[in-house]
């Protein structure tokens, strides 16, 4: 499996469990990267990294059985966007507030534009 491309990897993930161990080793780095770009925050993460990492590999998988080798798309381009959306979505709160406990500190925060993750604005309450 170390030598299959992932489109190769992807056409097998149904019968070949291997083949989604593979694709999760390999895209580990790349869902970590996605959470970090996004949502770090000072240093601080609003949502638990464990937990996004978890979403991340839902989409992972969510990705190889939605995606379409024929339509000229590279399928890490498409899982790409896959997660990054299911992460973004992750980190929408139903009343737009987040609390986080940063070195033992809790801070509030509110959602000031919902499309991007670094216009928090801290509220210390």
């Amino acid at each position: 499996n170390e030598t299959m491309t992932d489109e190769e990897l992807v056409r097998n993930i149904v019968d070949d469990e291997d083949a989604l161990k593979e694709l999760m080793y390999r895209y580990r780095p790349i869902i970590y990267d996605i959470i970090h770009q996004s949502y770090n925050i000072g240093g601080d993460y609003l949502l638990d990294v464990d937990d996004l990492l978890q979403e991340g590999y839902l989409a992972l998988y969510q990705a190889a059985k939605t995606y379409r080798q024929n339509e000229n798309t590279r399928f890490i381009t498409y899982a790409y966007t896959v997660i990054k959306r299911k992460i973004k979505k992750q980190t929408v709160s139903i009343n737009n507030i987040y609390l986080v406990v940063t070195r033992g500190v809790l801070k509030k925060y509110t959602i000031v534009q919902m499309n991007c993750a670094t216009n928090l604005k801290s509220n210390r309450s």
